[in-house]
């Protein structure tokens, strides 16, 4: 699914825009810092919740 986004923002602003080689790196950079956003969200969630569990029990 990562994968897959990375390559549709490429591919998006490579081809539809007419932007070539600077429009797929530049895709490939949005997409890799919107995937590691994400996964920090993620990452960051799960550490409220076990800290949220160690917490609740002293």
């Amino acid at each position: 699914m990562i994968a897959s986004a990375v390559a549709e923002s490429g591919a998006l602003l490579g081809f539809a825009t007419g932007w070539d080689t600077v429009g797929i790196w530049l895709g490939l950079l949005i997409g890799l810092a919107t995937t590691a956003l994400l996964l920090l969200r993620r990452f960051n969630q799960g550490v409220e919740r076990l800290h949220g569990v160690a917490t609740a029990h002293p």
